[in-house]
């Protein structure tokens, strides 16, 4: 807007002088033919024409040459402050080493930019933008910056990722809102010779897409662990159910039957099915049951995830009775939580909605617990009317927003990571003794069989989707320290979870392992004598038919989870 401004009034002053010329030199040489007026009024730009009139000069022509003196001065005095600013900037992208770059536009970028980096951070950071609103606000905070070719619009170009300091940056952040635009960045920046040492994050926010790059190793080429594939909308997912969990809720506490409702098909509610196929597994086999609105939705989902059938339970409105989500709230079973998705339209739209779905509940609020999500949280005023602020203590709750989330510490989560590092630690100690208790039983192929499976290497070695598995065990933690009766939040938690009963532990370990078989069974895994290249594991089988070391093993995972919450909680705090 203010560089608008500037080229009118820049405009506005020629336009001016021009005329005053013209006019000043019909007067001071009116033999002359018009053209020649307009000729020398244009030259006085040159701060030359200006001596064809050397006595009785008007008045007009006097302001007209001061006005075209002005202006050229000025205007060269803007150029070598343009080239200055601009070597200025370049001297400093050259001397930048161990900095972060960041590439894309939208909500995401701003919002890493706002929540990642303070004002005495932001040299640390060079972003590459189409927008030039964007390039100009990161400037105006001191921060460098490069503008690329609009026509371009998200094609960065090596030239860009060169001038941004590619060859000595610690990271590189690809967070456009197209998903191809920031393969399409990654894949160039590995194929750069430059490209050496530095941490590499993509932006791929379908759930589907995301899974599949990662398990097959796209773009991973000899340094699989120095590239990181993210997506805003599987963090959106996993702090939904971690902020607001499908099992529990304030007014009905722990509940039977878990009933999960979800509008269309799009990234966002594709992801919250799989984060709950993941993570939703209860005591005594409880799994979430998972509505659909329809045969579309179940198309595709299936489609992308066609395991998920085996560690939740399907169905589809227009089976079973059931016409609508609304028909939900009247024929579950008594002891059922239900919550409901209203994310494929806005807020408003979605809370409108909401109150069709409260009406038909109330008769049936003591019986079944119902969750309505919103897309987003609703206008600031309206959240101010004492009847939403009661819906939204109860029974109204909305999806944690992308400008709050697009930050170095949530989309690259520090602290679920320490939490999946200690859970991989404990099986590699575990797969350890075993190769030792092999050789010192002199079975060495035994112990060869232990040491070529594929995890056995420490948590900084493994691939992102290695990592993701302990990830998602992560995840559960929360979920078994509420199957025993138990508040994440308690101080004494620690302590109570050393004085877990015996049918206690066996319950948890018997979730443990429903839980562990849901990654495989979502990624195309099936039953079967090991083969990861065909996809099979021997251990997709019900937990009885486990053998008593596998099922140890889940048992000591049961035990140690609380003690790796409790100690990620304190160094958090």
């Amino acid at each position: 807007m203010k560089s608008t401004s500037s080229k009118l009034i820049l405009t506005f002053l020629v336009l001016v002088t021009c005329v005053l010329g013209v006019i000043g030199f019909q007067q001071a040489l009116p033999q002359s033919s018009p053209f020649s007026h307009v000729y020398l009024a244009i030259q006085l730009f040159t701060l030359e024409s200006g001596s064809a009139v050397e006595t009785d000069i008007p008045w007009t022509l006097e302001l007209a040459r001061w006005l075209a003196a002005f202006i050229s001065i000025t205007a060269i005095l803007l150029t070598l402050w343009i080239y200055l600013k601009r070597s200025a900037g370049m001297l400093k992208l050259s001397r930048l080493r161990n900095h972060s770059i960041l590439f894309g536009h939208g909500t995401a970028v701003q919002s890493y930019l706002n929540n990642t980096y303070t004002n005495k951070q932001v040299k640390a950071l060079v972003l590459i933008a189409a927008n030039k609103t964007m390039v100009e606000h990161w400037e105006t905070r001191g921060g460098l910056a490069i503008l690329m070719n609009d026509a371009a619009e998200s094609a960065v170009t090596e030239i860009d990722l060169q001038k941004a300091g590619l060859e000595y940056a610690q990271n590189l952040v690809l967070l456009d809102t197209d998903d191809n635009a920031n393969l399409r960045a990654a894949l160039l920046a590995q194929s750069m010779s430059t490209c050496k040492g530095t941490k590499i994050i993509v932006r791929q926010d379908n759930p589907a897409t995301r899974d599949l790059i990662q398990r097959n190793g796209l773009l991973s080429g000899d340094s699989d662990n120095s590239l990181r594939i993210i997506s805003i909308e599987i963090t959106r997912a996993r702090h939904l159910l971690k902020e607001i969990p499908l099992e529990y809720s304030k007014s009905h506490g722990q509940v039977a039957e878990v009933h999960l409702a979800i509008p269309g098909a799009a990234a966002f509610e594709q992801a919250v099915a799989v984060q709950a196929a993941l993570i939703g597994h209860y005591p005594h086999g409880g799994k979430v049951h998972l509505w659909l609105d329809s045969r579309e939705a179940e198309s595709h989902l299936l489609s992308s995830y066609p395991g998920i059938v085996n560690c939740i339970h399907l169905h589809r409105v227009g089976e079973d009775g059931v016409a609508s989500f609304a028909d939900l709230t009247q024929t579950l079973p008594n002891g059922s939580a239900l919550t409901i998705l209203a994310t494929d339209t806005t807020p408003e739209a979605g809370f409108v909605r909401g109150l069709h779905y409260r009406e038909r509940w109330q008769a049936r609020q003591s019986e079944i617990a119902l969750k309505v999500i919103l897309s987003g949280p609703l206008a600031h005023n309206a959240d101010q009317h004492i009847e939403i602020r009661a819906a939204l203590n109860n029974w109204l709750y909305h999806v944690p927003t992308t400008d709050r989330l697009a930050s170095a510490s949530h989309l690259l989560d520090d602290r679920l990571d320490t939490l999946a590092a200690q859970i991989h630690q404990t099986w590699y100690d575990g797969n350890q003794a075993k190769i030792a208790a092999a050789l010192a039983e002199n079975r060495p192929k035994d112990a060869a069989v232990l040491r070529a499976k594929p995890t056995f290497k420490a948590w900084e070695q493994l691939t992102e989707h290695q990592k993701d598995s302990n990830r998602t065990a992560a995840d559960h933690v929360e979920v078994k320290i509420r199957a025993v009766g138990l508040d994440p939040a308690q101080s004494d938690l620690l302590e109570a979870w050393r004085n877990l009963t015996a049918e206690q532990l066996d319950m948890l370990s018997r979730v443990e392992h429903e839980r562990w078989s849901a990654p495989l069974w979502i990624n195309g895994y099936t039953a079967g004598e090991r083969n990861d290249a065909l996809r099979k594991h021997p251990n997709l089988i019900p937990y009885d038919e486990l053998d008593a070391d596998t099922q140890a093993y889940d048992t000591d995972q049961v035990k140690i989870a609380g003690v790796y919450y409790t100690a990620a909680l304190e160094a958090s705090s």
